[in-house]
């Protein structure tokens, strides 16, 4: 059984989110990683309804295309 987990972040500059896909099952290896920026209504919004929303959006926009590409690898 392999051990993926998928890591995400954002920076203090807010300018973007970073996933990362990792396989854990015989030692450390990264899958894929990538870099979402983030909507120019983002980086100036002082709504944190909206900055909830967007990094919300953007880390399960991420989580399911590591998911879907890594699935389908292995198919």
């Amino acid at each position: 059984m392999n051990n993926l987990f998928i890591g995400i972040m954002s920076g203090t500059s807010r300018d973007s989110l970073d996933a990362c896909l990792v396989d854990f099952t015989d030692h450390f290896q990264i899958i894929t990683a990538e870099t979402l920026d983030f909507s120019a209504s983002y980086k100036t919004s002082t709504e944190i309804s909206e900055i909830n929303n967007e990094i919300t959006n953007r880390s399960v926009e991420n989580s399911k295309k590591f998911t879907r590409k890594e699935l389908f690898k292995r198919k």
